[in-house]
């Protein structure tokens, strides 16, 4: 569906399965970050908590059904990982990204 759909079948997708939300209770522990309460529905986006983490685990008191971008993963202990340098990117050469990475390693 998301082949045909795009960024629409995370909302369809949801909205057929709304009548089966309800909160689970659940940890997130990382690297000096630890929080507990129930959940409803967890992003990784700038609202309400917020946290920048090398890896983070998540516990949940039921089955815990998670969707990353289109793949289906279950499960009640689950660990997100970030791999350095997994995802190349490029950018222009006037990018003020590069620029910013540059004035950091020149003050070093």
């Amino acid at each position: 569906m998301k082949k045909i759909l795009g960024g629409a079948a995370y909302l369809f997708t949801g909205l057929s399965r709304f009548n089966e939300l309800h909160t689970a209770y659940g940890e997130l522990q990382g690297a000096d970050f630890h929080w507990r309460g129930s959940l409803l529905a967890l992003g990784i986006d700038n609202m309400f908590v917020r946290a920048r983490l090398p890896w983070v685990e998540i516990k949940v008191s039921e089955g815990l059904y998670i969707n990353l971008d289109g793949e289906p993963l279950e499960g009640d202990n689950l660990r997100f990982s970030v791999r350095p340098a997994a995802l190349p990117v490029y950018l222009p050469e006037d990018s003020p990204l590069l620029r910013a990475r540059e004035a950091s390693s020149h003050q070093g």
